[in-house]
């Protein structure tokens, strides 16, 4: 299965320039928004006018998130809120969708032996990933997996899953009742040989973070997710979600990150036979947009492109941690059979998905190894690293498909080497 998670944003504002709002988003604000929300920045002093409520002030974040009075419609709220001397910014608290998006192949693959490198973990091959491993495997390094959880619990993970955060429930318990968020986790940070799971960076630490549950989440979730994961200390955030709405909760959130010299990474998106939306957050500045490619490294018809495109990465049929509990997909799988091919399967421990969401966790745990050997390189001298590092793909030079390139484990660790005196 390919999947997107869609975040469909609107930001707005009173005393900086607006972002743009789709004519699709305009025309149904109702059922793409939390109901009777919108998150407001104010200036310094000022307050809300009387008859709006504070749900809650977003402290690190330098913003709350506002009941809107019964009497306004959502549009019409932020409408009157931008028109406000005091307001800053305001914008809808939008919904966040985990959306299926089209059914590439999900395999069933063999065990192999750990010096093996077998077609079920045919992306390690195409990125360095064993070479690389004999300078480091990303020890000390923190990664925090923004998404829908991690079974904490799988024998991939021993050890190395810090505590984390569930901004849906506001708790200590990112539990993945999903499974998209422990198949990303595993393919930056899984080490278990025996059940053919090998990530990126098999010796870092993840960092769950869960921004999504069984019925989404908002913008909300996933700003203050980052804003928690910064706040603790990640080295590496990795977004395997997008929206082709542009959020100024999100978009600060993420300069923040930057700026406090955590590399961010994100998927391109699933929609590029349909349309090719701009999305966001990968195509924020500072942030290392990935797309997708497939075994011949090819780019994937439905990868995303543009010039905001920094790497390529495997994101075809890569085999990733599943929890070890029933959870929605393996239930989607069992319920729905003829929706996947009859010798493919989704299933507990292990599955393979494909999809940009897929390819982003192969570079951010390529990021972990550069940061594991420069601890205080700046996220934007990473991301320049690891593009000088690429293997060229497609037309010579950067192009919109590819990027710079397939991102190079080993050879970004030569160039980190060449930078030390």
């Amino acid at each position: 299965m390919r999947f997107l998670l869609v975040l469909v944003m609107l930001a707005g504002c009173g005393l900086q320039p607006a972002f743009p709002l789709a004519p699709a988003a305009s025309a149904d604000l109702a059922a793409q928004a939390v109901e009777g929300e919108v998150l407001v920045r104010l200036a310094a002093g000022a307050t809300l006018p009387q008859g709006w409520s504070t749900l809650r002030v977003l402290s690190g974040l330098d913003a709350s998130l506002v009941r809107v009075p019964r009497t306004l419609t959502l549009k019409q709220a932020v409408d009157r809120l931008q028109r406000l001397s005091g307001v800053i910014w305001a914008e809808p608290n939008w919904r966040v969708d985990l959306v299926e998006d089209g059914a590439p192949p999900v395999m069933s693959l063999p065990a192999f032996s750990e010096n093996a490198t077998p077609p079920d973990l045919w992306h390690l091959q195409r990125v360095q990933a064993r070479d690389a491993w004999n300078t480091t495997k990303g020890r000390g390094v923190t990664v925090a997996v923004i998404d829908t959880g991690i079974d904490a619990t799988h024998p991939a993970f021993l050890g190395r899953v810090l505590s984390g955060y569930d901004a849906i429930d506001r708790d200590s318990d990112p539990r993945d009742d999903n499974g998209h968020g422990t198949h990303v986790a595993g393919i930056i940070a899984a080490q278990a040989p025996d059940l053919s799971l090998l990530g990126l960076a098999p010796e870092s630490r993840i960092m769950p973070v869960r921004v999504l549950g069984d019925r989404g989440g908002s913008a909300e979730s996933v700003a203050t997710g980052i804003q928690w994961a910064v706040a603790r200390g990640a080295h590496v955030l990795n977004l395997s979600l997008g929206s082709p709405m542009r959020s100024r909760l999100i978009e600060d959130a993420v300069k923040t990150a930057l700026q406090r010299g955590v590399v961010v990474v994100a998927a391109m998106g699933n929609a590029g036979d349909r349309g090719n939306p701009r999305i966001y957050p990968a195509s924020l500045p500072g942030v290392i947009a990935v797309g997708a490619t497939d075994l011949v490294d090819r780019r994937t018809s439905w990868s995303c492109f543009g010039r905001w495109q920094a790497l390529a990465a495997p994101g075809y049929g890569i085999w990733s941690t599943f929890p070890t509990y029933d959870c929605a997909l393996v239930r989607l799988a069992r319920e729905n059979p003829s929706a996947l091919p009859p010798e493919n399967r989704i299933d507990t421990y292990a599955s393979a998905l494909s999809g940009t969401s897929q390819a982003a966790p192969v570079v951010a745990g390529v990021a972990a190894l550069v940061r594991a050997m420069a601890p205080e390189m700046a996220p934007d001298k990473v991301a320049s690293l690891l593009q000088d590092a690429a293997r060229d793909l497609g037309a010579p030079g950067f192009d919109s498909y590819h990027g710079h390139g397939m991102v190079q484990a080993a050879n970004a660790l030569k160039l980190v080497r060449a930078t030390k005196p």
